[in-house]
C-alpha cells in the first residue's frame, strides 16, 4: 500500500485555525515560564514532550497542504526563538540542527508511517477491510 494511495483516500479536513494553535503557543510559554532559567537542553526537551504532540495531534491522519505545513514551522520556530532569544532564522536553523528538531513535514512523515504501519495491523474489522482494498 502506497502513501500517495492512501493520501488521496483521506477525508480533508480544515486544520490549524487561529486559534488551533493557541494551546501549542500555550503550553510553549508554560515551559519557558516554569523553566526560565534551565538550560536550553531541558528546555527543548520539554518541548518536545509536551508541545509537539500536541501541534502534530492527529496530522498523521490528514491531508497537510503547504500552508498549514508553513503554519506549523511558523510556530515552531516562534518558540524556538522565545528559547533562544533571537529573531535570525539562520540561528534557528543552526539550532534545530544541532539540537535535532527536524522539520515538520519530516515528523508528520514518520508519523503518517507508524499510523498506517498500525491501521494495517490492526484487529479491527473495518481496518482491515479498507486495508485489503487499498492494497488491490
Amino acid at each position: 500500500m502506497k502513501l500517495e494511495d492512501t493520501n488521496r483516500r483521506l477525508l480533508y479536513f480544515t486544520l490549524l485555525q487561529p486559534s488551533d494553535q493557541l494551546p501549542s503557543y500555550r503550553i510553549g510559554d508554560g515551559v519557558l515560564y516554569t523553566c526560565g532559567s534551565s538550560s536550553e537542553e531541558v528546555i527543548l526537551q520539554l518541548i518536545r514532550l509536551k508541545c509537539m504532540p500536541c501541534l502534530l495531534d492527529a496530522l498523521e491522519a490528514c491531508l497537510v497542504n503547504k500552508t498549514q505545513l508553513r503554519s506549523l514551522e511558523f510556530t515552531l520556530n516562534r518558540v524556538l526563538m522565545k528559547v533562544f532569544r533571537t529573531t535570525s532564522m539562520d540561528v534557528i536553523a543552526e539550532c534545530r540542527y544541532w539540537f535535532g528538531l527536524l522539520e515538520m513535514e519530516t515528523l508528520i512523515a514518520k508519523r503518517k508511517q507508524r499510523f498506517m504501519a498500525k491501521y494495517v495491523q490492526s484487529d479491527n474489522v473495518l481496518c482491515q477491510l479498507f486495508a485489503h482494498v487499498e492494497s488491490v
